[in-house]
């Protein structure tokens, strides 16, 4: 019985990230989390270490009739807006390279 109940729950596990879902509570194993922070602006949140909160972010913007403009990505979190296309928002990303270097003052105040 063991035999087969470790392979069908690694099988229930391993399927449960194959796709992202659009709920906004992130209700299923990988369904991205996504939270209103501002006005047109979103905190998607991946708990299963891939794309999803960035394809689920998609996903969401489009339901709205809005496209997704990526502000902030970092491990598993990305902060978009959901704009309109005729937005003057709507443009172009420009991303910098995240320092790789930290600088903390020590001195008692």
């Amino acid at each position: 019985m063991k035999k087969l109940l470790i392979p069908a729950i690694t099988a229930i596990l391993v399927t449960g990230c194959g796709s992202p879902g659009i709920t906004p509570n992130g209700s299923s194993l990988c369904d991205p989390t996504i939270s209103e922070v501002g006005p047109d602006t979103f905190y998607g949140e991946d708990s299963c270490g891939g794309s999803y909160a960035l394809r689920g972010a998609v996903t969401f913007c489009g339901d709205l009739n809005k496209k997704m403009m990526l502000t902030n990505k970092m491990d598993d979190y990305i902060i978009f807006q959901c704009l309109d296309h005729s937005d003057s928002r709507y443009v172009r990303p420009e991303f910098k390279a995240a320092p790789d270097v930290r600088i903390e003052d020590s001195r008692s105040q």
